[in-house]
């Protein structure tokens, strides 16, 4: 009988999906409100704590640009 490779086991959990909150790292960030409303560029803890006063977390959504959407 044939013997087949061990199956691939990852040693870490994968990468999420999105970043959010404080591992938003790049600074500043292009922020867009909850209704697609453009803030226009701002440093990341004023958007973070925009996104608290209104109820909301931040998400980072474009990381493929200098200044990413969230």
């Amino acid at each position: 009988m044939p013997r087949f490779p061990q199956p691939f086991v990852r040693d870490r959990a994968p990468a999420p999906l999105h970043r959010t909150n404080e591992q938003i790292r790049l600074s500043p960030i292009r922020l867009i409100g909850a209704a697609g409303e453009q803030h226009g560029v701002v440093p990341t803890a004023q958007a973070l704590e925009m996104a608290r006063e209104a109820g909301l977390i931040l998400v980072q959504v474009g990381s493929q640009r200098r200044r990413p959407d969230c």
